[in-house]
């Protein structure tokens, strides 16, 4: 993801997983394709571009 690398996207993220999982709750019998919903937020790791 590009957050990940350090881009500034503009895009709320974590706001966006939390109004899908809101929206697969309440509607229930509607099939939500997410791969980030599935998938969940990536772990945050340090990268050292320095080696």
């Amino acid at each position: 993801m590009f957050e990940e690398m350090g881009v500034e996207t503009g895009v709320d993220v974590h706001s966006l997983l939390g109004i899908s999982r809101y929206l697969k709750e309440i509607l229930s019998g509607v099939n939500l394709e997410s791969s980030l919903l599935r998938a969940g937020m990536p772990k945050q790791r340090e990268i050292d571009l320095h080696s």
